[in-house]
């Protein structure tokens, strides 16, 4: 099981996923950082989805447990996915990411000297800690969370739960809405 240090340590912010993407120009190299950021995909499991698979909205994968798993895809995604078969003499529509892990590891640390990220304990599995966290961050149950990234316990899923002070802000209007309420944000109090 993923520690909390460990995800703590090994995820990429927004800003530096920004930079990631910005500063690859290679586009197979770059589907392969989204299959892992905008799906949760794990190394091994980049290589499953072909091109076709990756344009669209869902994709259906077995990971790691024989779990299957059932991805929506985002719109970068599946445009980057689509730029790589419009020329028909680079990718067809059944090719699949043509990296062997390996070659993806190595590529992915050529990547954040790049885009400048020079912190320890990055890998190509931080892109996945990267998504499970942001669908924390965005608000997706942890259930959902769960199913998205395949795991079969939900303990593994809970390492990713953090408190964030804009979480904490937003229950008091969850609440005020529950209750029929209108929130009144609140301001410093007058003297």
């Amino acid at each position: 099981m993923v520690s909390r240090l460990q995800i703590s340590r090994g995820f990429l912010t927004k800003e530096e996923t920004g930079l990631l993407l910005d500063t690859t120009t290679d586009m197979m190299e770059r589907l392969t950082w989204l299959c892992m950021m905008d799906l949760g995909l794990r190394l091994a499991e980049t290589q499953r989805p072909t091109l076709a698979d990756l344009q669209s909205p869902h994709i259906h994968l077995q990971g790691k447990g024989s779990l299957w798993r059932h991805l929506p895809t985002t719109a970068r995604l599946r445009e980057t996915a689509k730029a790589l078969t419009r020329n028909p003499y680079h990718y067809t529509p059944e090719d699949h990411i043509p990296f062997r892990p390996r070659t993806i590891q190595s590529r992915f640390h050529k990547a954040l000297t790049r885009a400048n990220i020079r912190r320890p304990h990055l890998s190509c599995h931080s892109l996945r800690h990267t998504y499970a966290c942001t669908l924390i961050d965005a608000g997706i149950p942890i259930h959902d969370v769960q199913a998205l990234m395949g795991h079969a316990n939900l303990t593994t899923t809970s390492a990713y739960l953090h408190v964030a002070p804009g979480h904490l802000a937003r229950t008091a209007e969850q609440l005020d809405l529950y209750n029929g309420e209108p929130h009144v944000h609140p301001t410093t109090p007058n003297p």
